[in-house]
């Protein structure tokens, strides 16, 4: 019967370690944010023309996240090592190839291997890779020949349940972590602003003439004025180069549109709460949504917030909504890739005060706000209703782990 040397032992536990933390971590921030997931894996669809599998990318996005997150668990708690190994490693050639397709052909911007958390570019992606391959491919060669462990079934499906929990809570309500602009605490104004002296960047112009009488194609300096002499040269093209990139604010795109024009000032200068409900297409809008703006717009009324509708449908589908609702409910529209970073659901609530974001909720986490509740202000009743969603997630997550921990203990002692 083999039997690995020492040597062996450390060199796979050592891989083992090192594949299993970057897939659970690649896993995980894909996973906690399914709804930014499921949006790259639409750009992707289009890019390789693959747009029926649309209708399926937020449950694909779940499952390639929780496979992910599971192989790394698996990996680390040395669990069916020579499936797994087997599996990592066609993962790893699998995503390499395409990767080096992506790097040459560049059909997105970034590939959202790190979701949100960790923005790499396209060939950054593909030298990743070629550096975790090689692992694969030792880590398989190390644990083929190793004696196999018996069991583990059932730990290995608590694991997978555990791996998909983040993605389904994202999904269902929104995501444990954001990793995007619009996070609570922020304040937009202040994250739009360029601070005092910022870097405006360099930037190099290069013009491309042709001379008329020799048809010769010389580029110049733009302080070059031999060009400007419109008798001998012919303009082609001109060529813009990045030299010192210029300072990005955190927030450059929130706009917000009413029939009048640009609202934007209007809604972050508004004193009091500005209940913003997000809602990707009127007509998704349903009875318990409308009674939830309803109330909001009375409870606004009592307090001196303001109420506001943001969606990506004509200003004119809101009308009936408007009505349905109540007095004092105004429709805007925003860029829809701006609502999907604003809030991470097709419905929800954004709390504004100051500009500030208070607090973001689902819609179907939504509390039905009532007017006896102005005294204590709308920031408890929304918090209130967060703080007891969070700690079911607790509950269930740490009951998960227990049985885990448990599990695992159990299984070792027999």
């Amino acid at each position: 019967m083999y039997r690995p040397s020492r040597k062996t032992e450390i060199a796979e536990a050592a891989l083992r370690i090192i594949l299993g933390a970057v897939f659970v971590f690649s896993g995980f921030v894909k996973g906690v944010d399914p709804w930014g997931t499921a949006i790259k894996l639409g750009e992707y669809f289009s890019a390789f023309h693959l747009g029926w599998l649309n209708g399926a990318k937020y449950v694909l996005s779940v499952i390639l996240s929780a496979a992910e997150t599971g192989l790394g668990l698996m990996l680390i708690f040395r669990l069916k090592m020579k499936s797994v190994s087997f599996l990592v490693l066609l993962f790893m050639i699998f995503f390499t190839l395409l990767t080096l397709g992506i790097a040459l052909t560049n059909p997105v911007a970034d590939c959202g291997c790190f979701g949100d958390a960790v923005k790499l570019t396209n060939w950054q992606t593909f030298y990743k890779n070629l550096v975790l391959l090689p692992l694969a491919l030792l880590l398989w060669l190390a644990v083929r020949r190793m004696p196999a462990r018996p069991g583990g079934n059932g730990f290995v499906f608590l694991l997978l349940l555990l791996a998909a929990a983040p993605g389904v809570w994202g999904l269902y309500h929104l995501p444990l972590i954001d990793f995007l602009p619009y996070r609570e605490g922020v304040n937009i104004r202040q994250s739009m602003e360029l601070p005092e002296g910022a870097d405006a960047g360099e930037y190099r112009t290069t013009l491309i003439y042709k001379d008329k009488s020799t048809g010769e194609v010389r580029e110049f300096e733009v302080a070059d004025t031999t060009w400007q002499d419109e008798t001998r040269w012919e303009f082609v093209d001109s060529r813009s180069e990045e030299i010192r990139p210029a300072y990005v604010p955190a927030i450059s795109d929130f706009n917000v549109f009413d029939a009048a024009g640009d609202a934007t000032s209007r809604i972050l200068g508004s004193e009091g709460d500005v209940y913003l409900f997000v809602i990707d297409r009127i007509e998704e809008a349903d009875a318990e949504d409308v009674g939830k703006i309803r109330g909001a717009a009375a409870f606004a009324a009592r307090t001196g917030g303001t109420v506001a509708v943001l969606t990506v449908s004509p200003l004119a589908e809101c009308r009936t909504l408007e009505r349905e609702a109540g007095s004092g409910i105004v429709c805007y529209n925003m860029d829809g890739t701006t609502l999907k970073t604003l809030l991470r659901a097709h419905k929800g609530l954004v709390l504004l005060n100051g500009g500030t974001i208070v607090a973001k909720r689902n819609m179907r986490d939504v509390p039905l706000l009532e007017v006896s509740d102005a005294a204590s202000g709308v920031a408890w009743a929304v918090g209130e209703n967060r703080r007891r969603t969070e700690q079911n997630a607790v509950i269930v997550f740490a009951a998960l782990a227990v049985v885990l921990l448990s599990y695992r203990f159990l299984c070792g002692r027999r």
